[in-house]
């Protein structure tokens, strides 16, 4: 069980402003602000309109303001970023916020201006790439605190506090979140039919510069996968043609039913690795820099939760195999989840001990 840290503080209402970025912040600030109205603050959030972000937030009923849409191209994004910034200043204004959080420079930097704190949360290691550790210095700056988890490598100063815990527990913590059966519906197989589910990343974002896509090893890998057990792929970018009969169909907000239930979880984002990894299921994770992450060193090296490779898709299909081929793989990982959530503290009452 998630250890608690209770506090009672007497403070007076404050106007919190959430800048939303990116589809993740969706559910990880999004639990927050409910608990921070909760508490008696004004909360207002702000989205950019990137990915699935918006409609995401629509789906779990919070309330929002779209303060820009960026371009579809990567470098796009980044020639964009100043006029994105401005807008980000002009949402803000009537708001007024005491505080702001998330979104990096598009919170930071507004922020500022506003004359607002600036709480940011990391947990991916800015030097892993010269353009994104280059983006968090233009705006480091700006920023109050900075949280990242007890696991991140780098050392970022004074204004560094770390937490024994992963963001993605603030919302699939055990009481936080509830499994639905009735994903097997909506995914068309019966509840004793095995599955797995592989994440394509689409590698558009400013830190993911230098990765390669390798679609002609993935089409191969995910066909074989496919001859073995049922496969259900997601893609952040358009499915390849030759495996649109995999696509996985399902309202946006259920994902996390189906990684619960998944035998095995296979991808390129960091995101989805932690929260099937939360949830108690197998994750392979594909990234060639994935030891640079502290997170995904703790969760491989201490739970034995994640399997990290590089980019070589052969022997990730082995390893996948390997699992599928254990009755006992769930079970397993369950008591390693049991091992990991007994060390972890509350991520969000943490959270909210600092705001206040």
């Amino acid at each position: 069980m998630v250890n608690e840290l209770s506090v009672q503080i007497d403070v007076k209402e404050m106007r919190i402003a959430i800048m939303m970025t990116a589809p993740a912040d969706v559910y990880f600030y999004g639990i927050i602000a409910k608990e921070l109205e909760r508490h008696g603050h004004d909360v207002s959030i702000f989205i950019r309109d990137y990915g699935n972000t918006r409609r995401l937030a629509e789906l779990m009923n919070l309330n929002n303001r779209v303060f820009s849409k960026p371009p579809v191209s990567r470098f796009g994004k980044i020639f964009s970023a100043p006029l994105e910034i401005i807008l980000a200043i002009k949402s803000l204004r009537e708001f007024k916020p005491n505080i702001v959080l998330g979104g990096g420079f598009f919170g930071a930097l507004p922020a500022r201006f506003h004359n607002a704190k600036f709480i940011e949360f990391l947990d991916g290691e800015p030097g892993i790439n010269l353009f994104y550790s280059i983006q968090r210095k233009c705006y480091a700056p700006f920023v109050n605190k900075i949280i990242t988890p007890t696991s991140f490598i780098e050392d970022l100063g004074p204004k560094h506090l770390r937490v024994n815990s992963f963001k993605e527990l603030g919302y699939l913590k055990p009481g936080c979140y509830n499994p639905n059966e009735n994903i097997f519906e909506l995914l068309g197989i019966g509840k004793d039919n095995d599955f797995i589910v592989i994440r394509f990343n689409a590698f558009d974002a400013v830190h993911d510069i230098g990765i390669s896509s390798m679609i002609d090893e993935k089409i191969k890998m995910v066909n074989e996968l496919a001859e073995k057990t049922r496969v259900f792929l997601s893609c952040e970018g358009d499915i390849p043609r030759e495996l649109e009969r995999y696509e996985l169909k399902i309202p946006m907000n259920r994902i996390h039913d189906v990684l619960f239930y998944a035998k095995l979880v296979i991808t390129e984002t960091g995101t989805m690795t932690t929260e099937a990894a939360c949830l108690g299921t197998p994750v392979i994770l594909i990234h060639p820099k994935a030891r640079s992450f502290g997170n995904f060193r703790e969760l491989e090296d201490r739970y034995g939760l994640i399997f990290t490779f590089e980019e070589n898709l052969n022997k990730v299909q082995v390893k996948a195999l390997e699992l599928l081929r254990d009755p006992n793989t769930k079970s397993i990982w369950k008591e390693k989840l049991a091992i990991m959530l007994n060390d972890k503290v509350d991520f969000v009452d943490f959270i909210i001990r600092i705001i206040e």
